[in-house]
């Protein structure tokens, strides 16, 4: 029903529409999302800190003129909007600001006066239109690009509008978790292919490949070319002028651009300038050139430099074994010129004497020599957040010995089990441990009305296998050594962490992941200990349920009561714990490697069964 608002009493929706909480919550979930290093400008950058996108109420006598504008009473959804703020920031929409007291201008049309609630600055014209006005006093909003003549979108009420500008707002978040998360993957994929798992590192990298992944692209096209592969189809645009794209990606393309040639064809220079529109022709003629002649000759800075040299000796003599020995043992010198992108030392294919011995066999060895070592300084540590509702292999419970300068193979002795170090992955030693125990019922858990039957938690609390390695060193240089179990069973959460410190004489933490009905919604709790006692204890959980608690002598970067306040306003429940484990890893530099534990084949270690100590500061 379309009719004309003459009134100027002041209905209100059916609905009550709690504004203060719905913007509370859209700002808090935009500020968590935003990146401090971007966030700038128009008051952002204090709105990210206030975790608020608006201001303050608008003023009543500004109310009072507006609806004489009017010549009504407001739209109900409208008012109750602005009685809680005068405007809002619309970030990463075309309107950069919306509903502002003095941006608000009216519109004289043939039925009456609509209320344009953005300024001439903004690319979209968002209008209350007077002559749509519903049962509940609500105008409808007209929303069109400035200027055009198409037929404008239609929202019922102010309220539909924003809910569905919020909505939008959520899915380019999610997008935008999608996005990370293919990052996470590139980032895994990247450090398989440099541990020398090119294959594994291909399957990793395929979903972010069909999503056109930048990097993803880049790395494929590496590996594809040494192991002899067909080319992935579109490839990476080159990143500016850097050594990477100069001196390995450039004389690749040109090696492609010669397949593609010919015989006796001039080289297309035109096409390979087009690639690189960053780098100076200058420097891509004599590449392409060489190239083509075969000429070419691959140079590299640092010792690497001096095993391509060595081979290439080699390899104008005829010692092809020779050169090919001296280039595989040499690949323990090499490094990347780029610590995000290259994999592989890619121009070494376009060299006129090294290139031809590159086989796709040859290739293969290059790539599974592992040349992790060489790029150890380069590689950001994985820290300890990923053990949070990370995938499913965590999603039961998960307890976490860190012991700070203790080597891996003093663990057993630590953690007081009489077996030592077995040189079996958890997997393995899981079934060796079983094969001598009794099969135990599942875990039941209590859930009204009926009851919940967890499989796979052994009800008599038999000893666990945990992955045991190294996690890191301080900034006064002492070693951490962990041990994971990644299926803690039943019971409270473990706290070896006085008896382990006893032994050590160094700082010992016990990280426990309670076993949640819902596995995304940890409470994690951490007990340090040193000389045999509790020195301080942090438990953290998901808003509503587990309220933050720190006692003893929590490091200030540890305490939850001075941190969570804005973490526990978030859409996620995970928030809190993943907090906890962050903060772990700055203020100890502690930190387990996914791909140690996933991947790898660690050494396992059975350890004993734990209950909670009292808490005895």
């Amino acid at each position: 029903m379309t009719t004309t608002n003459t009134g100027h009493d002041h209905p209100r929706s059916r609905e009550e529409f709690d504004w203060r909480a719905f913007l509370r919550g859209w700002s808090a979930e935009w500020a968590d999302a935003a990146d401090p290093d971007v966030v700038d400008g128009h008051g952002l950058r204090e709105a990210r800190e206030q975790r608020w996108l608006g201001f303050g109420p608008a003023d009543p006598k500004a109310l009072a003129v507006w609806e004489a504008r009017a010549g009504g009473a407001l739209p109900p959804s409208f008012r109750a909007f602005l009685e809680v703020t005068d405007g809002w920031r619309m970030t990463g929409t075309p309107v950069w600001l919306l509903a502002r007291t003095e941006g608000v201008s009216d519109e004289t049309g043939s039925g009456g006066r609509s209320l344009r609630l953005t300024d001439d600055s903004a690319r979209v014209d968002v209008v209350l239109d007077p002559l749509d006005v519903a049962e509940d006093g609500e105008w409808a909003v007209r929303v069109r690009v400035a200027g055009s003549r198409a037929e404008p979108v239609r929202y019922p009420s102010f309220r539909a509008y924003m809910e569905s500008v919020h909505e939008r707002f959520l899915a380019d978040a999610d997008a935008q978790a999608d996005a990370d998360a293919l990052d996470a993957d590139v980032d895994r994929a990247r450090r398989l292919a440099l541990a020398g798992d090119p294959d594994g590192a291909l399957a990793l990298l395929a979903p972010a490949v069909r999503a056109r992944h930048p990097r993803a692209l880049s790395i494929q096209e590496q590996l594809t070319e040494l192991l002899g592969l067909p080319p992935g189809g579109e490839r990476a645009a080159p990143v500016g002028d850097t050594a990477y794209t100069v001196r390995e990606l450039l004389p690749k393309r040109c090696l492609t651009a010669k397949r593609w040639t010919s015989l006796g064809s001039v080289p297309n220079l035109e096409g390979v300038r087009r690639d690189f529109p960053a780098v100076d022709p200058a420097v891509v003629e004599p590449v392409l050139h060489a190239v083509f002649d075969g000429t070419y000759r691959h140079t590299v800075e640092g010792p690497f430099g001096e095993v391509v040299a060595r081979a290439r000796e080699f390899a104008r003599w005829g010692c092809v074994d020779e050169a090919w020995a001296t280039l595989r043992d040499g690949m323990r010198e090499w490094r990347p010129y780029d610590d995000e992108e290259q994999v592989a030392p890619l121009g070494l294919v376009a060299d006129g004497v090294l290139g031809p011995l590159l086989t796709a066999r040859r290739g293969r060895e290059l790539l599974t020599s592992s040349r992790t070592a060489a790029v150890a300084v380069t590689a950001k540590p994985d820290g300890l957040a990923w053990l949070v509702a990370e995938d499913r292999r965590f999603e039961f419970k998960w307890w976490l010995v860190l012991a700070r300068g203790v080597e891996p193979a003093d663990l057993p002795r630590v953690l007081g089990t009489e077996r030592g170090l077995s040189p079996h992955p958890v997997t393995v030693a899981r079934r060796l441990e079983t094969a001598f125990h009794p099969p135990a019922p599942p875990l039941v858990l209590k859930d009204s009305p009926g009851k919940l039957v967890v499989p796979g938690i052994p009800a008599n609390g038999l000893p666990s296998a945990a992955a045991v390695g190294r996690a890191g060193q301080d900034t006064e240089g002492e070693g951490w050594a962990f041990a994971l179990v990644e299926m803690a069973g039943r019971g409270v959460m473990r706290s070896p962490a006085p008896a382990a410190s006893a032994v050590s004489g160094g700082l010992v933490l016990s990280v426990g992941s309670t076993l949640n009905l819902d596995p995304d919604v940890p409470t994690l709790r951490v007990t340090a200990a040193e000389a045999g006692r509790i020195v301080w204890e942090v438990t953290v959980g998901p808003p509503g349920i587990t309220e933050p608690e720190a006692r003893g002598e929590v490091p200030p970067a540890l305490d939850p009561r001075r941190h969570l306040a804005a973490r526990t306003a978030t859409r996620d429940p995970a928030a809190p714990a993943r907090w906890l484990c962050e903060a772990l890893a700055a203020e100890f530099g502690v930190s387990v490697s996914r791909d140690a534990v996933v991947l790898g084949r660690l050494h396992s270690l059975e350890v004993p069964r734990w209950s909670s100590s009292p808490f005895t500061p």
